[in-house]
């Protein structure tokens, strides 16, 4: 059950850097063309579509990869009470949160 809770910790670390990276690098580059458009400089939408489908992508991938790891490590601390698997639960919960703001535009 260690096993389990390492994986799961690494899971949940590379789903957060992942919604952590998307958050800093790609969600501004569509609010950018978002103000483009508004500003009515930008007539062709192909470049803000293809930003926020990235940013909804990256950000699903994000949500069901915190999902999964929080199973792994909910898994690990029902079993062994492994303290790295509830820093795992910790840091899956963040990469959920931040997989719903950008991949299901609930907070939009």
């Amino acid at each position: 059950m260690k096993k389990l809770g390492i994986i799961g910790f690494v899971l949940s670390a590379l789903a957060l850097v992942a919604a952590l990276v998307n958050q800093f690098l790609f969600v501004p580059d569509v609010k950018k063309y978002e103000a483009l458009i508004d500003m009515k400089m930008l007539d062709n939408y192909s470049l803000w579509t293809q930003a926020l489908d990235k940013v909804t992508m990256i950000g699903q991938i994000a949500l069901f990869a915190g999902a999964a790891a929080l199973i792994v490590c909910l898994i690990s601390v029902l079993k062994s009470k492994s303290k790295l698997a509830i820093v795992g639960i910790i840091l899956s919960a963040g990469s959920i949160f931040l997989g719903l703001m950008q991949g299901t535009h609930m907070f939009s």
